[in-house]
């Protein structure tokens, strides 16, 4: 294809008008074909001038470029725009969701993608600058914008990904940041479900479990109490730690009480100590205004 403005092919050859003529021949024979091709031009036959047909084509292919540039890049993004439109909004759309998940799940495989996206979108909602990341940003994030309060089992794990996620941004570790990001979208989304798991497990990305295969506490095999995976010494320095803080405990709360004690007797010391108090004589009933016999018995009276 000849590119270039046609002007200035033109402006070096010795024919004047007959070379000019046939360069410009040239250059609307590439830029047609080329613009048919990729553009899908309508029929130019009926323009005779070739600036005019040029000055169509450039319009046209400027038109199609920004269709092009306006449209979704992401695979995911256009399956989902593209069957935003409908009017059931739903059955006409599962082939494209299925696509969709079928892709979500590809790309939340790619885990130093994930990390990325996980660390900038918390950095955006807390307002912390790049400059200003370290390894507790996702413990400040469950600590400011996740409702755990009403959810101890999944506050605790949250805190045991929050640290993970400070060791894996120590050693700069962005495989583990992707995996420990799914497991936080997880436990973030759980939390805003109020427990739910339907949801934010769809959006872990993980394959779902085989709960067929799980077993509850009264089938437990074996007679050990304590976790299989841990040291016993581990669990015995634990154990000893809390019987050291229910001794404790109870010691201050002994404590407490004998304090409690001596305060009491001396109340009652001191009580004892007041001289008592002298009964009063009983009143005297009152002199009678009567007359007669009623006024001299209330009178020997």
């Amino acid at each position: 294809m000849t590119t270039g403005d046609p002007r200035r092919l033109t402006s070096h050859l010795p024919n004047g008008t007959a070379g000019a003529d046939q360069v410009l021949a040239e250059f609307e024979k590439g830029v047609i074909e080329e613009a048919d091709m990729t553009l899908g031009l309508p029929d130019l036959q009926g323009v005779s001038d070739p600036m005019q047909k040029l000055l169509i084509t450039q319009v046209h292919q400027n038109s199609v470029l920004l269709q092009k540039f306006l449209q979704p890049k992401d695979t995911m993004a256009s399956l989902l725009a593209s069957g935003s439109d409908s009017a059931s909004g739903s059955s006409s759309t599962g082939a494209k969701g299925c696509a969709a998940r079928d892709l979500f799940v590809r790309q939340m495989a790619d885990l130093s993608k994930v990390a990325e996206v996980v660390r900038l979108n918390a950095l955006a909602e807390l307002g912390i600058p790049d400059f200003k990341e370290d390894g507790f940003l996702m413990k400040k994030y469950l600590e400011r914008r996740v409702p755990l309060a009403d959810h101890k089992l999944l506050a605790h794990v949250g805190c045991l990904l929050a640290e993970g996620w400070a060791i894996a941004h120590q050693s700069n570790n962005v495989e583990m940041k992707g995996f420990l990001g799914r497991a936080l979208i997880f436990v973030e989304q759980t939390a805003l479900d109020s427990g739910k798991v339907e949801l934010s497990w769809l959006m872990s990305g993980f394959a779902d479990p085989n709960t067929q295969m799980m077993f509850s506490l009264r089938k437990t095999p074996g007679l050990k109490p304590f976790s299989r995976l841990s040291n016993p010494l581990w669990v015995s320095a634990n154990l000893a730690y809390l019987r050291d803080l229910d001794y404790l405990e109870s010691r201050m709360a002994t404590l407490g009480r004998d304090k409690g004690k001596p305060a009491a007797a001396a109340a009652q010391s001191s009580g004892e100590d007041k001289p008592k108090k002298t009964p009063r004589p009983p009143k005297k009933p009152k002199k009678g205004a009567g007359k007669g016999t009623d006024a001299e018995e209330s009178s020997a009276a």
